[in-house]
C-alpha cells in the first residue's frame, strides 16, 4: 500500500478576491445556494504535482479547510492528486485587547483520525501557528513534517518592541510555549530564509533542512524583447519595470508608488503591475497612480499567468519586489530564469543568493530613499548584474526541489 501525504493547508479558498468575478471551473454549488471551489494552483498543489511527476510510491492528497463548505467537496486531478475542500467554522478569540477570528481544524482532525490503518504523512505548510499546533497536538503518533512557507514566525521574538496591544503579549507567550512543547512532535522541517533559524534550533531538536518553492527553468526562458513587447504593445523606447504578484499592503506595491511619484517625470520609463488584490486596495492604487497613468508611466494589466505573463518578464528591463516579507518570492525566480535583472527588498531566499553573488538591486525594506535614487541611477542608465542562470536553476527548479522533498518523505 503506497504512503499517502496529506499536506494540509492552514488559509481558506481566496474567495473574497473572486467576490464580483469568475468561479473557478472546478467548483460546486452548496446546499444554501453559494459556491465552493478549488483553483488548484497553490503551492501544496505545485509540490505535490512535481513529486507526482518523479515518483509513484505515493498517493497525495491536499486538504483545505472551507468556511463555505456544507460537506466534504473533493476532485481528483489527470495525474491522481486530490484537493479536498473540509467543511471548517471560524471563532472568534481575544488576542491582547482585540478580537480576531480563528479556524477550527476540528474537521480535519476527526477526517485524519478514520484513516487510521492507513500509512499516512501529515505535511503542514505555513505557520506553526494554533491551527497547525491543534492537529500536531491531537495527532501525536502519525508521522509529521512542516514546511516554512516564508520566514519563520517565533511568538515572543520581537517582545523588545513596544506594542500598543501590550496585553497581546500574554498570547504570545502562550503561543511560544505551545510551539515550544509541540514542536519535538514533529519528525521534519524545512525553512526558506535563514530568519529566526538559530531560535528554532534551540527549540527542535530534528531534522532541519533549507528548501525553497520553485519555478520551472524548462518552461521560463528569456524570449526575444522586442517580439514580447510588439506581441503586448508595450513600447519599444522606454525602459519597462515589472511587477507580478498578489497586490496587498505586505507586498508594499504602495509605497513603491508612492516612491514613483517623487522621480523626475522627465525620465522615460514605462511601471507595468500584473497581479490582482481585494478590491478597496486596488481603487487605493488606481487613486496613488492617477498622475503617473495620465502621463503614461504605469498600467495596470490585471492577473497573467501562462505564456502572457511569460512575455511580459521578458519584456522588462527590471523586475521588481518590494515585499516586506518573503519566503522565496517565486515571482523573482521566474525573473532569475528569464535572465532579468532584479530590483528586491532584502527578504526571502532571492535576496540571499543575489547578495552572495553581487548581483541584482537589493534595497532595505522601508529604506524608501534609497529605493528612489537606485531607481534614477537605473533609469539614467546604470548597469545591473544578472544573476548566473545555471545557479539560480540549481537552487530553484522544481526538480531538484522535489527529489529533496521526496527524499524527506522516505525518510519519515
Amino acid at each position: 500500500m503506497k504512503k499517502k501525504i496529506i499536506s494540509i493547508m492552514e488559509l481558506l479558498p481566496p474567495y473574497h478576491t473572486y467576490k464580483d468575478s469568475y468561479r473557478p471551473e472546478i467548483s460546486w454549488t452548496t446546499n444554501n445556494s453559494k459556491w465552493v471551489g478549488i483553483w488548484g494552483y497553490d503551492w501544496p498543489n505545485i509540490l505535490g504535482n512535481e513529486i507526482l511527476k518523479l515518483t509513484d510510491k505515493f498517493e497525495y492528497e491536499v486538504w483545505q479547510p472551507d468556511n463555505r463548505a456544507d460537506k466534504i467537496y473533493s476532485h481528483t486531478f489527470p495525474n491522481g492528486l486530490v484537493h479536498k475542500l473540509i467543511p471548517t467554522e471560524k471563532k472568534k478569540s481575544i488576542y491582547g485587547l482585540k478580537k480576531i477570528t480563528e479556524i477550527s481544524p476540528d474537521n480535519i482532525i476527526e477526517e485524519i483520525k478514520r484513516l487510521n490503518n492507513r500509512k499516512i504523512l501529515l505535511n503542514f505548510n505555513g505557520g506553526l501557528d494554533h491551527f497547525n499546533l491543534k492537529i500536531v497536538k491531537a495527532l501525536k503518533t502519525i508521522p509529521k513534517i512542516h514546511i516554512y512557507h516564508g520566514s519563520i514566525r517565533i511568538p515572543l521574538k520581537n517582545t523588545s518592541i513596544l506594542k500598543k496591544n501590550i496585553l497581546s503579549l500574554f498570547n504570545d507567550y502562550r503561543d511560544y510555549q505551545s510551539l515550544k512543547n509541540n514542536i519535538n512532535d514533529l519528525d521534519y522541517i524545512t525553512y526558506q530564509t535563514d530568519i529566526n533559524v538559530d531560535t528554532i534550533k534551540k527549540i527542535y531538536n530534528g531534522p532541519l533542512l533549507k528548501v525553497t518553492m520553485g519555478c520551472d527553468f524548462n518552461n521560463w526562458k528569456k524570449l526575444e524583447k522586442k517580439e514580447a513587447r510588439k506581441d503586448l504593445g508595450l513600447p519599444q523606447d522606454k525602459k519597462v519595470l515589472l511587477w507580478s504578484s498578489r497586490l496587498n499592503r505586505q507586498k508594499q506595491i504602495d509605497k513603491f508608488i508612492e516612491v514613483l511619484n517623487t522621480i523626475d517625470n522627465n525620465l522615460s520609463y514605462l511601471f507595468v503591475i500584473t497581479g490582482h488584490g481585494k478590491n478597496k486596495f486596488e481603487k487605493i492604487l488606481q487613486q496613488k497612480s492617477r498622475k503617473l497613468i495620465e502621463d503614461g508611466k504605469i498600467i495596470f494589466s490585471g492577473y497573467q499567468r501562462g505564456d502572457v505573463l511569460k512575455k511580459y518578464y521578458s519584456a522588462a528591463d527590471l523586475f521588481i519586489h518590494a515585499s516586506d516579507k518573503e519566503g522565496g518570492p517565486v515571482s523573482v525566480m521566474k525573473a532569475l530564469a528569464s535572465e532579468i535583472p532584479v530590483f528586491q527588498t532584502k527578504v526571502g531566499s532571492t535576496c540571499e543568493i543575489l547578495e552572495k553573488e553581487n548581483a541584482g538591486i537589493l534595497v532595505d525594506k522601508y529604506d524608501y530613499k534609497a529605493w528612489r535614487s537606485e531607481l534614477i541611477e537605473f533609469l539614467k542608465g546604470g548597469e545591473v548584474q544578472v544573476l548566473d542562470r545555471d545557479k539560480a536553476k540549481k537552487l530553484y527548479h522544481w526538480p531538484n526541489i522535489a527529489r529533496k522533498f521526496i527524499k524527506i518523505y522516505n525518510s519519515c
